[in-house]
């Protein structure tokens, strides 16, 4: 009768959530900081060798970097009045073609050339730290931003959290913290992100005068990127000063 008394007190104990012995214990989880695995999140794209796509209210856009190659295209689309283009670049070796074209098929520089035709700039040519500077090529680098988080939070796979949206390092890609501090509504942003099993940014999302998100794939895995084909003519002056600015 003694030993079933144990028994029934045992389960009594366990029941209000009492310690009945090693056994029986649950190991706390571990606690995560969400903070460093955001810094260290984007550590691989360094390499240069990965494929993204961008998304803001007014633009969206996607693209392939392969830095091994020296080589890099994307392509932009506007979705408003002042931005009405799509514009596709591609890099390689230094030199940039560029091709863009206005919301009804035309050249979008007013220069009356066929719209298919892309727009050769020889490396001597391009303005370092711009657009078509292969050196520059940074669009899914948020790591600038990151600087400015507040206050993070997640299991280690999905994080989210809030950023000051008026700070941040210099530098960084599509979300570089000049062109979030040019658009935020408020100085506290708040931020999804989502990591691989490997600990690599794969999503980011933050709402500033609407939702700007960021994906990024195929770490290590793309191609060199080739010249395009068909006709080529060279930048104008004028065109090239729009691409520099």
């Amino acid at each position: 009768m003694g030993k079933v008394r144990l028994i029934a007190a045992c389960v009594l104990v366990l029941a209000l959530g009492g310690c009945a012995g090693p056994a029986a214990q649950v190991a706390a989880e571990p606690k995560v900081d969400a903070k460093a695995l955001l810094a260290a999140s984007t550590e691989e794209m360094k390499a240069g060798d990965y494929a993204f796509t961008v998304g803001a209210p007014d633009a969206h856009g996607m693209g392939v970097v392969h830095l091994p190659s020296r080589s890099a295209k994307y392509t932009v689309i506007g979705e408003n009045a002042s931005l009405n283009l799509n514009m596709e670049v591609v890099l390689a070796g230094g030199d940039a073609w560029v091709r863009a074209t206005s919301t009804t098929g035309e050249d979008a520089y007013g220069e009356g050339l066929n719209p298919k035709t892309w727009r050769h700039v020889a490396e001597s040519r391009i303005a370092k730290g711009h657009s078509i500077d292969l050196d520059a090529v940074g669009w899914a680098d948020v790591s600038p931003l990151l600087t400015a988080v507040i206050e993070a939070h997640g299991d280690g796979r999905v994080l989210a959290g809030t950023l000051n949206a008026t700070e941040g390092a210099a530098g960084g890609g599509f979300l570089n913290p000049t062109a979030v501090q040019g658009v935020a509504r408020a100085a506290s942003a708040p931020f999804t992100a989502t990591l691989d099993d490997r600990g690599r940014l794969t999503s980011f999302e933050v709402d500033l005068d609407g939702k700007w998100t960021l994906t990024v794939s195929g770490y290590g895995e793309q191609q060199a990127v080739a010249e395009p084909s068909g006709a080529v003519a060279e930048a104008s002056e004028t065109a090239l000063e729009w691409f520099n600015s």
